[in-house]
């Protein structure tokens, strides 16, 4: 899939965002370790760690709404869908994220203004998970 033809939505706290967007990326590392031991090849176990979600965004600055979600310090939802050229749709769900970094970027004369941010997805308690994501089945 690729950002052109098969991204179709995006919500910041289940408001479409109408603004544009230039880059989006989400990490997730599993913080699964291996447990090696002296007479087995491989791995004997794998030891579940801390899953953590992470990502950034570089936005076209609209308006300071989101800006100030950085200044602020306040949690946002996120979700984005995508579709397959098979017709199944993937959308993933950001439930509690909090930017880590944030700067407008302003490179000068005729140039656009852009907030790139880092974000980190935080875990919660009344959805159970970090992130979630929902595959829907060709119609």
């Amino acid at each position: 899939m690729n950002a052109v033809t098969n991204f179709q939505t995006f919500n910041i706290d289940g408001v479409p965002y109408d603004g544009c967007i230039s880059a989006l990326s989400l990490n997730v590392a599993a913080g699964i370790r291996p447990s090696k031991c002296i007479g087995t090849l491989g791995s004997r176990d794998m030891i579940l760690g801390t899953l953590e979600i992470t990502g950034s965004m570089d936005l076209y600055f609209k308006d300071g709404t989101l800006y100030d979600k950085f200044v602020a310090g306040t949690e946002f939802a996120y979700n984005f869908r995508m579709v397959d050229g098979a017709g199944n749709a993937y959308t993933v769900y950001i439930p509690r994220a909090k930017y880590e970094t944030g700067e407008v970027v302003a490179g000068g004369r005729n140039t656009d203004v852009m907030f790139r941010a880092n974000w980190r997805g935080l875990y919660d308690g009344t959805a159970g998970h970090v992130i979630r994501i929902l595959k829907d089945p060709v119609a």
